[in-house]
């Protein structure tokens, strides 16, 4: 049984969720930690805790042949969509003097039907062994996963929007099913503006089938759009590039609010559909492709990931970049228009968040990568 008369350190986590409260205990040498509705909830966690194994195993040598290092941290997730009987659960460890791993077991993860529609394993050759897309050093945040994979992704997470999957299906032809989709942000020197404002600029790449034609992928695209929604969108060629199609908007809204390069873009170069919400950052993509630049660092870090997704991310810039988004969402949601005011996500809490987020170097993680238990592994350095 647990000792008596046990320290708690407390404090209220309004900003996360309005009545939760954050608590904190030691146990055998272990900091123990838990966010939730009762005032006291760690002291509900270390029972359960000590039920799985002895909490001191955290704090002790583990490996006979590294007597000194010690069990990695462990953490225990039983918020929604997960719950105290299936918890989310994983491990913290380091891998080097300046490299931390973040592993989650696949377990917990298997039941979230979300989660699970990804779960069949794709070869070991890593997501971009199908091809790389030309966007040179342009992403600061780059996330990619299987064009297979989109399908039963849509399927499954977003099953009330049967009309989405309806045009996905109709277009996905169009791209090359064993290449990857590779959805990217970025900051630094590729900052777009919209109303003047500084704002990171976002985009999309695929790589086209054989056979199809830039310009009649980019029709099919904007049919697609147009059939689900009021959009009223049409493609011109661009002035200044002919691999690039800007796109307008015919009606009234946002989308025909921008003007000049502030507009989105679409351009077809080498293969691939480069979709960009900034045309000016785009032109520089396409150029910057032209120049042969030296491989940026995400190629041969991405490269080698494998299973169903992955991503990599340099954190300083995203820091940043993060930094200029919040005002820029807020702006966003203003044109966007509405009844109520947009809720504000630039508070002290989210920026302190962000430039701890900044002291780091760059991340990779992969989602059910090949010949691992693990569902997400994750390295920060």
């Amino acid at each position: 049984s647990l000792p008596q008369n046990r320290r708690v350190w407390m404090r209220p986590c309004n900003d996360i969720k309005p009545g939760y409260t954050l608590s904190i205990a030691t146990y055998e040498g272990v900091l123990v930690g838990c966010i939730s509705s009762q005032p006291l909830g760690v002291l509900y966690a270390l029972p359960r805790l000590h039920q799985q194994f002895p909490v001191s195993r955290l704090a002790r040598g583990w490996d006979t042949r590294k007597a000194v290092d010690a069990v990695p941290d462990a953490f225990r997730v039983a918020e929604t969509p997960f719950s105290a009987e299936n918890p989310l659960t994983g491990v913290l460890r380091t891998v080097s003097e300046d490299s931390l791993l973040m592993e989650v077991d696949a377990a917990s993860l298997r039941k979230v039907p979300e989660i699970a529609c990804w779960l069949p394993s794709v070869d070991g050759n890593g997501l971009l062994a199908a091809g790389t897309p030309p966007l040179g050093d342009s992403p600061s945040l780059l996330l990619a996963t299987p064009v297979s994979r989109i399908e039963p992704l849509l399927a499954s997470a977003w099953s009330e929007h049967q009309e989405l999957l309806r045009h996905w299906t109709g277009v996905q032809g169009l791209f090359r099913a064993d290449g990857p989709v590779c959805v990217f942000a970025s900051g630094g020197d590729y900052y777009g503006r919209i109303m003047g404002m500084r704002v990171p600029s976002f985009g999309i790449a695929l790589p086209l089938a054989e056979g199809i034609a830039g310009d009649a992928a980019i029709l099919s695209l904007l049919d697609a759009l147009n059939a689900g929604g009021s959009w009223g969108l049409v493609a011109t060629p661009d002035s200044r590039d002919s691999r690039i199609r800007v796109i307008e908007s015919v009606r009234d809204g946002m989308l025909k609010r921008l003007k000049g390069s502030e507009r989105l873009a679409i351009a077809i170069d080498n293969g691939w559909l480069i979709g960009g919400s900034n045309l000016a950052v785009l032109r520089k993509i396409v150029a910057r492709d032209d120049e042969g630049i030296t491989q940026p660092a995400w190629v041969s870090r991405l490269g080698p990931q494998g299973g169903v997704a992955a991503g990599w991310a340099d954190l300083p810039t995203c820091s940043d970049l993060l930094d200029k988004a919040l005002p820029g969402y807020t702006l966003f949601s203003l044109l966007a228009g509405g009844d109520a005011p947009p809720k504000r996500y630039d508070t002290p809490q989210v920026k302190a968040a962000i430039r701890v987020l900044g002291q780091f170097g760059d991340t990779t993680f992969s989602v059910f990568p090949d010949d691992t238990p693990s569902v997400i592994r994750a390295e920060l350095s």
